[in-house]
């Protein structure tokens, strides 16, 4: 799954917000405008579509003026253990 897919699923079935380990506990943002239950086939293709835009349109802006990469897990594991290596060699 993508960044851009996983955002957009968060969007449409619920972000998780962490708390913020003191006052606040985790909870679920639950948005409204994705709600499609009861709504007819064409409303709900429209909005699926427009979610997936918006995912897409997140990972650009952080990618773009957030001056940021998105780098999967595995590949960022990989690298700080590449890293690690290298500076024990030298």
């Amino acid at each position: 799954m993508t960044t851009a897919q996983l955002i957009s699923r968060a969007l449409a079935e619920g972000l998780e917000h962490p708390g913020n380990g003191a006052d606040q506990l985790p909870i679920t943002i639950r948005l409204p405008l994705f709600r499609m239950a009861g709504q007819p086939p064409e409303i709900t293709e429209q909005v699926e579509n427009t979610v997936t835009m918006i995912g897409e349109a997140i990972v650009h802006l952080i990618v773009t003026k957030g001056e940021s990469v998105i780098v999967p897990r595995t590949e960022y594991d990989a690298l700080v253990e590449e890293l690690a290596q290298l500076k024990e060699g030298s």
